[in-house]
Protein backbone atom coordinates (compact mmCIF):
# COMPACT_ATOMS: atom_id res chain seq x y z
CA UNK A 1 0.00 0.00 0.00
CA UNK A 2 1.40 3.34 -1.00
CA UNK A 3 1.54 6.11 1.52
CA UNK A 4 -1.06 8.78 0.83
CA UNK A 5 -0.25 12.42 1.40
CA UNK A 6 -2.96 14.64 2.87
CA UNK A 7 -3.04 18.37 2.50
CA UNK A 8 -4.15 20.34 5.53
CA UNK A 9 -7.25 22.37 4.93
CA UNK A 10 -7.95 25.64 6.68
CA UNK A 11 -10.83 25.51 9.14
CA UNK A 12 -13.99 27.29 8.10
CA UNK A 13 -15.84 29.83 10.16
CA UNK A 14 -12.96 32.08 11.16
CA UNK A 15 -13.14 34.97 13.51
CA UNK A 16 -13.56 37.48 10.71
CA UNK A 17 -17.23 36.64 10.12
CA UNK A 18 -18.42 39.62 12.09
CA UNK A 19 -18.99 42.91 10.32
CA UNK A 20 -16.73 45.91 10.61
CA UNK A 21 -17.56 49.48 11.61
CA UNK A 22 -20.66 51.40 10.83
CA UNK A 23 -23.79 52.44 12.63
CA UNK A 24 -22.49 55.95 13.16
CA UNK A 25 -20.09 55.02 15.98
CA UNK A 26 -16.40 55.80 15.52
CA UNK A 27 -13.88 53.64 17.39
CA UNK A 28 -11.89 55.50 20.04
CA UNK A 29 -8.13 55.17 19.99
CA UNK A 30 -6.41 54.30 23.26
CA UNK A 31 -3.28 56.20 24.33
CA UNK A 32 -0.01 54.53 23.44
CA UNK A 33 1.88 54.95 26.71
CA UNK A 34 0.70 54.46 30.27
CA UNK A 35 1.66 56.71 33.20
CA UNK A 36 3.53 54.93 36.01
CA UNK A 37 2.13 53.80 39.38
CA UNK A 38 -1.10 55.48 40.58
CA UNK A 39 -1.33 57.84 37.63
CA UNK A 40 -2.17 54.89 35.34
CA UNK A 41 -5.41 54.16 37.19
CA UNK A 42 -6.42 57.82 37.14
CA UNK A 43 -5.79 58.18 33.43
CA UNK A 44 -7.57 54.91 32.64
CA UNK A 45 -10.60 55.95 34.73
CA UNK A 46 -10.73 59.34 33.02
CA UNK A 47 -10.48 57.67 29.64
CA UNK A 48 -13.29 55.19 30.37
CA UNK A 49 -15.52 57.87 31.93
CA UNK A 50 -15.16 60.14 28.91
CA UNK A 51 -16.06 57.32 26.56
CA UNK A 52 -19.01 56.12 28.64
CA UNK A 53 -20.41 59.63 28.93
CA UNK A 54 -20.35 59.93 25.14
CA UNK A 55 -22.69 56.96 24.58
CA UNK A 56 -26.05 58.69 25.26
CA UNK A 57 -25.09 61.77 23.30
CA UNK A 58 -23.95 59.70 20.33
CA UNK A 59 -27.04 57.51 20.45
CA UNK A 60 -29.32 60.54 20.57
CA UNK A 61 -27.65 62.15 17.58
CA UNK A 62 -27.60 58.92 15.61
CA UNK A 63 -31.29 58.32 16.29
CA UNK A 64 -32.01 61.68 14.68
CA UNK A 65 -29.95 60.84 11.61
CA UNK A 66 -26.94 63.01 12.49
CA UNK A 67 -24.17 60.55 11.68
CA UNK A 68 -21.48 63.18 11.35
CA UNK A 69 -22.37 64.75 14.70
CA UNK A 70 -22.36 61.37 16.44
CA UNK A 71 -18.92 60.60 15.11
CA UNK A 72 -17.78 64.02 16.20
CA UNK A 73 -19.08 63.40 19.72
CA UNK A 74 -17.11 60.16 19.99
CA UNK A 75 -13.99 61.78 18.53
CA UNK A 76 -14.25 64.71 20.93
CA UNK A 77 -14.65 62.37 23.89
CA UNK A 78 -11.61 60.34 22.81
CA UNK A 79 -9.54 63.49 22.29
CA UNK A 80 -10.44 64.81 25.74
CA UNK A 81 -9.61 61.47 27.33
CA UNK A 82 -6.25 61.34 25.55
CA UNK A 83 -5.46 64.81 26.83
CA UNK A 84 -6.36 63.81 30.39
CA UNK A 85 -4.18 60.71 30.15
CA UNK A 86 -1.24 62.73 28.79
CA UNK A 87 -1.59 65.27 31.59
CA UNK A 88 -1.65 62.55 34.23
CA UNK A 89 1.46 60.99 32.70
CA UNK A 90 3.39 64.29 32.68
CA UNK A 91 2.56 65.15 36.30
CA UNK A 92 4.98 62.67 37.98
CA UNK A 93 7.81 63.65 35.65
CA UNK A 94 7.51 67.33 36.65
CA UNK A 95 7.31 66.55 40.37
CA UNK A 96 10.73 64.87 40.48
CA UNK A 97 13.15 62.46 38.89
CA UNK A 98 13.30 58.71 39.16
CA UNK A 99 14.27 57.17 42.57
CA UNK A 100 17.92 56.29 43.12
CA UNK A 101 19.24 52.77 42.86
CA UNK A 102 19.52 51.30 46.38
CA UNK A 103 22.29 48.90 45.34
CA UNK A 104 24.88 51.54 44.42
CA UNK A 105 23.67 54.57 46.35
CA UNK A 106 22.32 56.26 43.29
CA UNK A 107 25.65 56.81 41.57
CA UNK A 108 24.51 55.09 38.38
CA UNK A 109 20.84 55.97 38.68
CA UNK A 110 19.14 57.22 35.55
CA UNK A 111 17.19 60.33 36.51
CA UNK A 112 15.88 61.25 33.07
CA UNK A 113 14.25 58.01 31.93
CA UNK A 114 17.17 56.77 29.81
CA UNK A 115 17.73 53.45 28.09
CA UNK A 116 18.53 51.61 31.36
CA UNK A 117 15.05 52.16 32.79
CA UNK A 118 12.51 49.40 32.03
CA UNK A 119 9.61 50.48 29.84
CA UNK A 120 6.32 51.09 31.66
CA UNK A 121 3.68 48.35 31.46
CA UNK A 122 1.06 49.04 28.80
CA UNK A 123 -2.35 50.00 30.10
CA UNK A 124 -5.44 48.01 29.12
CA UNK A 125 -7.49 49.73 26.45
CA UNK A 126 -10.74 51.07 27.87
CA UNK A 127 -13.91 50.17 26.00
CA UNK A 128 -17.49 51.30 26.68
CA UNK A 129 -18.85 47.89 25.61
CA UNK A 130 -17.70 45.21 28.09
CA UNK A 131 -17.70 41.47 27.60
CA UNK A 132 -19.11 40.37 30.96
CA UNK A 133 -22.63 40.69 32.33
CA UNK A 134 -21.63 42.64 35.45
CA UNK A 135 -19.54 45.04 33.40
CA UNK A 136 -22.43 45.47 30.96
CA UNK A 137 -24.72 46.43 33.83
CA UNK A 138 -22.12 48.92 35.10
CA UNK A 139 -21.76 50.46 31.65
CA UNK A 140 -25.54 50.76 31.33
CA UNK A 141 -25.79 52.41 34.76
CA UNK A 142 -23.03 54.87 33.87
CA UNK A 143 -24.75 55.69 30.59
CA UNK A 144 -28.05 56.27 32.44
CA UNK A 145 -26.34 58.59 34.91
CA UNK A 146 -24.68 60.57 32.11
CA UNK A 147 -27.97 60.81 30.21
CA UNK A 148 -29.82 62.00 33.32
CA UNK A 149 -27.16 64.63 33.99
CA UNK A 150 -27.32 65.86 30.40
CA UNK A 151 -31.14 66.03 30.34
CA UNK A 152 -32.44 69.45 31.42
CA UNK A 153 -35.01 69.32 34.18
CA UNK A 154 -34.12 65.79 35.29
CA UNK A 155 -33.90 65.68 39.06
CA UNK A 156 -34.56 63.41 41.97
CA UNK A 157 -38.16 62.86 40.80
CA UNK A 158 -37.01 60.94 37.70
CA UNK A 159 -37.80 57.19 37.96
CA UNK A 160 -34.91 54.77 38.29
CA UNK A 161 -34.12 52.87 35.08
CA UNK A 162 -35.02 49.19 34.86
CA UNK A 163 -32.20 46.67 35.42
CA UNK A 164 -30.96 44.17 32.88
CA UNK A 165 -33.01 41.02 32.40
CA UNK A 166 -31.69 37.81 33.94
CA UNK A 167 -33.02 35.71 31.04
CA UNK A 168 -33.19 36.76 27.38
CA UNK A 169 -34.18 35.25 24.06
CA UNK A 170 -33.25 36.75 20.69
CA UNK A 171 -35.48 35.62 17.81
CA UNK A 172 -34.30 36.12 14.22
CA UNK A 173 -36.68 35.80 11.27
CA UNK A 174 -35.06 35.49 7.83
CA UNK A 175 -37.75 37.00 5.62
CA UNK A 176 -38.20 36.53 1.83
CA UNK A 177 -35.77 33.61 1.65
CA UNK A 178 -35.28 32.18 -1.86
CA UNK A 179 -36.18 28.54 -1.20
CA UNK A 180 -38.01 26.89 -4.10
CA UNK A 181 -37.75 23.42 -5.63
CA UNK A 182 -37.93 22.90 -9.41
CA UNK A 183 -37.33 20.21 -12.01
CA UNK A 184 -34.54 21.36 -14.32
CA UNK A 185 -36.18 19.75 -17.39
CA UNK A 186 -39.34 17.92 -18.41
CA UNK A 187 -37.52 14.58 -18.41
CA UNK A 188 -35.90 15.05 -14.98
CA UNK A 189 -37.17 12.95 -12.09
CA UNK A 190 -35.41 14.59 -9.14
CA UNK A 191 -36.16 18.04 -7.76
CA UNK A 192 -33.45 20.65 -7.25
CA UNK A 193 -33.22 23.84 -5.26
CA UNK A 194 -33.64 26.80 -7.60
CA UNK A 195 -30.42 28.83 -7.85
CA UNK A 196 -28.92 31.40 -10.19
CA UNK A 197 -25.96 29.20 -11.24
CA UNK A 198 -27.61 25.97 -12.39
CA UNK A 199 -30.98 27.21 -13.66
CA UNK A 200 -30.20 30.21 -15.82
CA UNK A 201 -32.23 28.89 -18.74
CA UNK A 202 -35.23 28.11 -16.56
CA UNK A 203 -35.16 31.59 -15.05
CA UNK A 204 -34.94 33.18 -18.47
CA UNK A 205 -37.79 31.03 -19.75
CA UNK A 206 -40.06 31.97 -16.86
CA UNK A 207 -38.91 35.63 -16.97
CA UNK A 208 -37.81 35.78 -13.37
CA UNK A 209 -34.95 37.77 -11.91
CA UNK A 210 -32.13 35.59 -10.57
CA UNK A 211 -31.27 38.01 -7.75
CA UNK A 212 -34.86 38.09 -6.54
CA UNK A 213 -35.95 34.46 -6.81
CA UNK A 214 -32.83 32.29 -7.05
CA UNK A 215 -30.41 33.20 -4.25
CA UNK A 216 -30.58 30.41 -1.63
CA UNK A 217 -26.92 31.07 -0.83
CA UNK A 218 -27.95 34.17 1.16
CA UNK A 219 -30.07 32.04 3.48
CA UNK A 220 -27.22 29.55 3.75
CA UNK A 221 -24.73 32.23 4.80
CA UNK A 222 -27.15 33.70 7.35
CA UNK A 223 -27.81 30.32 8.93
CA UNK A 224 -24.09 29.62 9.25
CA UNK A 225 -23.54 32.96 10.99
CA UNK A 226 -26.47 32.43 13.37
CA UNK A 227 -26.27 28.74 14.25
CA UNK A 228 -22.48 28.72 14.76
CA UNK A 229 -22.55 31.73 17.10
CA UNK A 230 -21.85 31.48 20.85
CA UNK A 231 -25.22 33.18 21.41
CA UNK A 232 -27.00 30.15 19.95
CA UNK A 233 -24.83 27.68 21.86
CA UNK A 234 -25.72 29.54 25.06
CA UNK A 235 -29.45 28.94 24.36
CA UNK A 236 -30.25 32.62 23.79
CA UNK A 237 -31.21 32.39 20.08
CA UNK A 238 -34.19 31.15 18.06
CA UNK A 239 -34.26 31.19 14.23
CA UNK A 240 -37.17 31.12 11.78
CA UNK A 241 -37.14 31.22 7.98
CA UNK A 242 -39.97 32.51 5.82
CA UNK A 243 -39.66 31.94 2.08
CA UNK A 244 -40.92 34.14 -0.73
CA UNK A 245 -43.85 31.74 -1.21
CA UNK A 246 -44.84 32.06 2.46
CA UNK A 247 -43.43 28.78 3.82
CA UNK A 248 -42.48 29.23 7.49
CA UNK A 249 -39.63 27.05 8.80
CA UNK A 250 -38.49 26.64 12.39
CA UNK A 251 -34.81 25.83 12.97
CA UNK A 252 -33.88 23.81 16.06
CA UNK A 253 -30.99 25.32 18.07
CA UNK A 254 -29.00 22.06 17.83
CA UNK A 255 -29.13 21.99 14.02
CA UNK A 256 -25.74 21.85 12.31
CA UNK A 257 -26.04 23.58 8.95
CA UNK A 258 -24.16 21.85 6.07
CA UNK A 259 -21.01 23.68 5.05
CA UNK A 260 -21.26 23.15 1.30
CA UNK A 261 -23.93 24.62 -0.98
CA UNK A 262 -24.71 21.25 -2.57
CA UNK A 263 -25.45 19.56 0.73
CA UNK A 264 -27.49 22.55 1.88
CA UNK A 265 -29.58 22.42 -1.29
CA UNK A 266 -30.27 18.72 -0.77
CA UNK A 267 -31.34 19.38 2.81
CA UNK A 268 -33.77 22.14 1.77
CA UNK A 269 -35.30 19.97 -0.96
CA UNK A 270 -35.92 17.21 1.57
CA UNK A 271 -37.43 19.68 4.02
CA UNK A 272 -39.80 21.31 1.52
CA UNK A 273 -41.12 17.92 0.34
CA UNK A 274 -41.26 16.03 3.64
CA UNK A 275 -42.07 19.13 5.79
CA UNK A 276 -39.56 18.08 8.46
CA UNK A 277 -36.00 16.79 8.77
CA UNK A 278 -34.92 14.67 11.74
CA UNK A 279 -31.45 13.92 12.98
CA UNK A 280 -29.89 10.54 12.30
CA UNK A 281 -31.21 8.15 14.91
CA UNK A 282 -33.27 10.83 16.66
CA UNK A 283 -36.92 11.79 16.87
CA UNK A 284 -36.57 15.56 17.35
CA UNK A 285 -37.16 17.50 14.10
CA UNK A 286 -34.19 19.76 13.40
CA UNK A 287 -35.99 21.61 10.60
CA UNK A 288 -39.76 21.75 10.46
CA UNK A 289 -42.40 23.58 8.42
CA UNK A 290 -44.83 25.27 10.84
CA UNK A 291 -48.08 27.14 10.39
CA UNK A 292 -48.27 30.85 9.67
CA UNK A 293 -48.29 33.59 10.88
CA UNK A 294 -44.96 34.14 12.58
CA UNK A 295 -46.62 36.23 15.31
CA UNK A 296 -48.29 33.10 16.70
CA UNK A 297 -44.83 31.68 17.53
CA UNK A 298 -43.54 34.77 19.35
CA UNK A 299 -43.70 35.08 23.15
CA UNK A 300 -46.13 37.47 24.79
CA UNK A 301 -44.69 40.96 25.04
CA UNK A 302 -41.95 40.28 22.50
CA UNK A 303 -40.44 43.41 20.98
CA UNK A 304 -40.51 43.32 17.16
CA UNK A 305 -37.78 45.11 15.17
CA UNK A 306 -37.15 45.25 11.42
CA UNK A 307 -33.57 45.66 10.18
CA UNK A 308 -33.60 47.65 6.95
CA UNK A 309 -31.35 50.06 5.10
CA UNK A 310 -34.39 52.08 3.96
CA UNK A 311 -34.73 54.10 7.15
CA UNK A 312 -33.09 57.09 8.80
CA UNK A 313 -33.09 55.44 12.24
CA UNK A 314 -29.42 54.40 12.28
CA UNK A 315 -28.49 52.93 15.66
CA UNK A 316 -25.44 51.46 17.34
CA UNK A 317 -26.37 47.79 17.66
CA UNK A 318 -24.48 47.32 20.91
CA UNK A 319 -26.29 50.19 22.64
CA UNK A 320 -29.58 48.96 21.16
CA UNK A 321 -29.00 45.50 22.61
CA UNK A 322 -28.33 46.89 26.08
CA UNK A 323 -31.49 48.99 25.95
CA UNK A 324 -33.58 46.05 24.73
CA UNK A 325 -32.48 43.81 27.61
CA UNK A 326 -34.13 45.93 30.27
CA UNK A 327 -37.01 44.38 32.15
CA UNK A 328 -40.52 45.83 32.06
CA UNK A 329 -40.93 48.98 34.17
CA UNK A 330 -42.96 48.79 37.40
CA UNK A 331 -46.68 49.64 37.26
CA UNK A 332 -47.52 53.35 37.57
CA UNK A 333 -48.56 54.53 41.00
CA UNK A 334 -46.41 52.05 42.92
CA UNK A 335 -47.93 49.47 45.23
CA UNK A 336 -45.97 46.57 43.73
CA UNK A 337 -45.34 43.72 46.12
CA UNK A 338 -41.93 42.13 46.59
CA UNK A 339 -43.08 38.87 45.00
CA UNK A 340 -44.46 40.74 41.96
CA UNK A 341 -41.22 42.68 41.62
CA UNK A 342 -39.14 39.49 41.67
CA UNK A 343 -41.41 37.87 39.11
CA UNK A 344 -41.24 40.93 36.87
CA UNK A 345 -37.45 41.20 37.06
CA UNK A 346 -36.98 37.44 36.64
CA UNK A 347 -39.18 37.18 33.55
CA UNK A 348 -37.52 36.44 30.23
CA UNK A 349 -37.09 39.37 27.86
CA UNK A 350 -37.53 38.48 24.18
CA UNK A 351 -36.70 40.56 21.11
CA UNK A 352 -37.53 39.58 17.52
CA UNK A 353 -35.46 40.89 14.59
CA UNK A 354 -36.60 40.58 10.98
CA UNK A 355 -33.77 40.44 8.41
CA UNK A 356 -34.32 40.24 4.67
CA UNK A 357 -32.63 37.18 3.15
CA UNK A 358 -32.62 38.49 -0.42
CA UNK A 359 -30.19 40.39 -2.63
CA UNK A 360 -32.41 43.38 -3.46
CA UNK A 361 -35.72 44.81 -2.37
CA UNK A 362 -37.50 45.81 0.81
CA UNK A 363 -39.18 43.69 3.46
CA UNK A 364 -42.84 44.52 4.03
CA UNK A 365 -43.62 43.51 7.62
CA UNK A 366 -46.59 45.42 9.00
CA UNK A 367 -46.44 43.58 12.34
CA UNK A 368 -43.16 45.12 13.52
CA UNK A 369 -42.98 47.95 16.05
CA UNK A 370 -39.69 49.58 15.07
CA UNK A 371 -37.41 49.82 12.04
CA UNK A 372 -33.68 50.29 12.53
CA UNK A 373 -30.53 50.38 10.42
CA UNK A 374 -27.38 48.89 11.95
CA UNK A 375 -24.91 50.77 9.74
CA UNK A 376 -24.68 53.81 7.53
CA UNK A 377 -23.43 51.52 4.76
CA UNK A 378 -25.23 48.77 2.86
CA UNK A 379 -24.44 45.39 4.41
CA UNK A 380 -25.15 41.82 3.40
CA UNK A 381 -27.73 39.86 5.37
CA UNK A 382 -25.03 37.60 6.83
CA UNK A 383 -23.07 40.61 8.11
CA UNK A 384 -26.19 42.01 9.76
CA UNK A 385 -26.71 38.66 11.48
CA UNK A 386 -23.11 38.65 12.71
CA UNK A 387 -23.38 42.19 14.11
CA UNK A 388 -26.67 41.33 15.78
CA UNK A 389 -25.46 38.23 17.61
CA UNK A 390 -22.17 39.88 18.60
CA UNK A 391 -24.00 42.82 20.17
CA UNK A 392 -26.09 40.52 22.35
CA UNK A 393 -23.10 38.34 23.20
CA UNK A 394 -21.39 41.44 24.62
CA UNK A 395 -24.52 42.52 26.49
CA UNK A 396 -25.20 39.07 27.97
CA UNK A 397 -21.57 38.30 28.73
CA UNK A 398 -21.38 35.31 26.37
CA UNK A 399 -17.74 34.71 25.44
Amino acid sequence: MGASRKRARPRSGGRGSGGGGGGGAAAAKAPRGAPPDGAAAAASSAYAAALLSSIPAAAAVVAKGGLTSAGGARAAAATAADGAAAGAAAAPAEAGGAPQDAANGGSDADTDGGADAPPPAPAAAATPYPTSRSAAASALAAADAAAAAATPGAGASAPAPSPLAKAAKVIVVLENANLETVKPSAHATAYQLLNSDDHVGLLRKTRRDANTHARPDITHQCLLALMDSPLNKASHLAVYIRSVKGVLIRVHPETRIPRTAKRFAGLMVELLHKLKVRSTGGSTPLLQVVANPITSHLPVGCKRVLCSYHTENVVDMRAHALASLRVAPPPPGGGESEAARREREGAEVSVCYVIGAMAHGKVDADWVEETICVSEYTLSAATVCSRLVYAYECALGVL
